[in-house]
Order: structure tokens, then C-alpha cells, then sequence
């Protein structure tokens, strides 16, 4: 419990203990709160900004969760840090101006190594993107699901109007792809298989996808 707020986890179960990886891995709220609360919110923010996120950040408990409005073009820069072992990149055009180098993240390599093993995990080893794998393509992700009204603890916001349901997004720090479904569902179930199709169209162009429902 942190102040008069209890995060709980999709399942509704509390797993304990757990490593970092395996967190991320299974995107368990209660970890995530807990440590955030720990290490002090506001650290949590200052290291968001560094890995490149403009948008306002709240201090409040569910800032670990990702109660924060940031755009998917924030998400790529930043999950982009963690592919590339700690470099903040400009975002540009292809064929635009190329004149702004990687600017380096003064963060020793052990805080990003936990991050990117979970992110691993979460694809190839029971985590939440599993659906998001492509054979014979290395893929690490995060799914991520964000609410939209108050719904009851756990309700599919499937079953709820349109404008209501959650919004869905999956991002990925190899080749960095977000996909946000706006009133999408979860993440795992409706975003993640969308990363699927696109890294199948850059990676194994051999595969015929089926059109997605």
C-alpha cells in the first residue's frame, strides 16, 4: 500500500518477490509502484528525462504504471536508449537532417542490463508480448496497457463502448517499433500482435501473413 492507493496486478494475484527481469517480463504492477516509491518518484522522472521524455510527469503513486501522457514517438526514443546500450537519439526523418549525434546517458551499463533482459523475457521466455514472436528473428519488447476511464478491478474494456475501451501499445528496443491501438484493449493481446506482422514484413519477407482481424 503506498498512501491511500493499492496497485494490483492484472491477475489479481501477488507473485512476491521477484527479480527485475522477471517483473518486466510478467509487467507487474506492484513491483514496479513499490520500487518506484523506494527509489523516490521524482528520480523516476529525472532518469524519463533523460532517456528523452518532453511530456509533463506527475509524481503521483501510478506514475509507475505509466499514468503519464507521452506520445509513441517519445516511447521509441526512449526504448531506443536501451537497444543501443545508453544513447539518447534524436528523432529525425530518414532523409532528413542527420547533423545530431547519440547523445550518451550517464547510466552504468548494470542498470540497463536487468531492463533489457526482462524485455527479452517478455517475447521469448512467458512474458506478456509472447504473441509478438517471429521465428527466426531475435525480439525483445514491453506491452503495456493504458486506462482510460475507471473501470471495475479487471472488467475487459472489451465489452465496454468504444471511447471507454483501454488503449494498447507494444514497443520494442531492437529495431524500435511502437504500435498504440487507441481504445485498443491490452497490449498483449491486441498491440503485440500487430508488432508481429511489421517485423515480419522487414524480417522474413518469406512469411504470408494473414490479415489481421
Amino acid at each position: 500500500r503506498i498512501g491511500n492507493w493499492s496497485p494490483r496486478n492484472y491477475s489479481g494475484s501477488f507473485a512476491g518477490q521477484m527479480t527485475m527481469a522477471n517483473a518486466v517480463a510478467q509487467s507487474t504492477n506492484t513491483i514496479a509502484a513499490g520500487m518506484a516509491d523506494q527509489i523516490g518518484r521524482d528520480n523516476v522522472a529525472r532518469t524519463a528525462r533523460r532517456l528523452g521524455i518532453t511530456s509533463r510527469i506527475g509524481l503521483e503513486p501510478a506514475m509507475a504504471l505509466g499514468a503519464v501522457e507521452v506520445s509513441p514517438l517519445e516511447m521509441a526514443q526512449a526504448y531506443d536508449a536501451f537497444a543501443n546500450g545508453g544513447k539518447v537519439v534524436t528523432p529525425h526523418l530518414v532523409r532528413g537532417d542527420e547533423s545530431h549525434p547519440p547523445r550518451p546517458i550517464e547510466l552504468a551499463p548494470a542498470i540497463f542490463e536487468p531492463i533489457r533482459r526482462g524485455m527479452w523475457k517478455v517475447v521469448n521466455d512467458g512474458g506478456t508480448g509472447a504473441s509478438s514472436r517471429v521465428a527466426g528473428v531475435e525480439i525483445a519488447g514491453k506491452t503495456g496497457t493504458v486506462q482510460v476511464v475507471a473501470h471495475a478491478a479487471f472488467e475487459d474494456s472489451n465489452l465496454r463502448p468504444y471511447a471507454e475501451r483501454n488503449h494498447a501499445w507494444f514497443d520494442n528496443p531492437t529495431v524500435v517499433i511502437v504500435v498504440f491501438l487507441e481504445h485498443g484493449g491490452q497490449g498483449s493481446r491486441a498491440a503485440a500482435p500487430v508488432a508481429k506482422v511489421l517485423y515480419e514484413k522487414l524480417f522474413r519477407p518469406d512469411i504470408r501473413t494473414a490479415p489481421a482481424s
